[in-house]
């Protein structure tokens, strides 16, 4: 809690969520079709897309170089500049850019599956089969709104009257013109309501063309895709006095791809990816000892290929 204005308290940060919202929709569906008494054809799919929402505090700035403004300067801090043994030199300024929308983060999920195969039972025995292959793939988009680009928000804040009316080339050369209409509260008192909503003494009301033009919203693309192509064989091998000696027997193809895609601007990652392929064979027993005692004795082996 802080003292406002008015001498009455507030929260820090009334637009943060105790809680991330999420939403979240599945699908799933299986369909078999029996081709003969011993062999079943099936296919079966699930689709899931979630999307959750988180909030970070307003983003801390500074702003080097900051000139005088007298007119727009609160008094004590007025004061304070003046004092100095160079009054009319430019000053530092470090503050919590509460004017700004706080900082979020969206994150969509889409996952897709999809396997399809035979299954059967080898006749006069209780061996069964399957062999089926399935291809999965993963997507998630994680979008970041209310970050600043902080060499244009410098910009606007060391220009007259903390930009407002202020206009300048998105970059160097370019023909998309930034513009700002009212300028920056830097120095306007405000109080903050339950729901958030910040409102200035003065009725300033910051403009969309500001925010727009400072603002660095950014998306990051991550992707998993993956192929498998397996088939199984599980029954009785022979009985034994103690039980049944049984069997597990298969081999396995495995293709995974990853990838991730930052936006341009998020300068502390670089794209990358890189893919794996897996061929496996394994074998797996369950010997009983006696009838109150039995083991489980398997072996595989993998023989892996990485790139990236």
């Amino acid at each position: 809690l802080r003292t406002q204005i008015n001498n009455t308290l507030e929260e820090i940060d009334t637009r943060r969520l105790l809680s991330s919202p999420l939403t979240r929709y599945s699908a799933f569906g299986r369909a078999t079709y029996n081709i003969a008494d011993n062999v079943s054809l099936f296919a079966q799919g699930t689709f899931v897309n979630s999307e959750i929402w988180a909030t970070g505090p307003p983003t801390p700035v500074t702003s080097p170089a900051v000139p005088r403004n007298p007119a727009l300067e609160p008094a004590a801090f007025r004061a304070l500049l003046d004092s100095r043994p160079l009054p009319n030199a430019p000053y530092r300024l470090t503050e919590v850019a509460k004017y700004f929308p706080n900082r979020t983060s969206e994150n969509e999920t889409q996952l897709f599956d999809f396997s399809a195969g035979l299954e059967g039972k080898f006749p006069n025995s209780d061996w069964t089969w399957e062999a089926f292959t399935q291809y999965g793939d993963t997507t998630v988009l994680t979008n970041f709104v209310g970050f600043l680009w902080d060499e244009r928000r410098v910009a606007f804040v060391q220009a007259p009257n903390f930009g407002k009316g202020f206009s300048m080339p998105a970059t160097a050369g370019s023909s998309v013109i930034l513009h700002c209409t009212s300028g920056f509260p830097i120095y306007e008192p405000y109080t903050v309501d339950a729901s958030g909503q910040i409102h200035y003494a003065s009725g300033f009301e910051l403009s969309q063309d500001c925010i727009d033009a400072v603002a660095a919203n950014q998306t990051q693309k991550n992707k998993v895709k993956q192929r498998i192509f397996e088939t199984n064989f599980q029954g009785k091998i022979l009985d034994l006095k103690s039980g049944e000696l049984r069997g597990a027997f298969g081999a396995t193809k495995r293709w995974d791809q990853s990838s991730f895609r930052p936006d341009p601007l998020y300068t502390s990652a670089v794209a990358a990816g890189g893919e794996t392929d897996v061929k496996e064979i394994y074998g797996e027993i369950l010997l009983p000892v006696t009838k109150k005692f039995e083991l489980e004795l398997g072996v595989r082996r993998s023989d892996f290929q990485t790139v990236g």
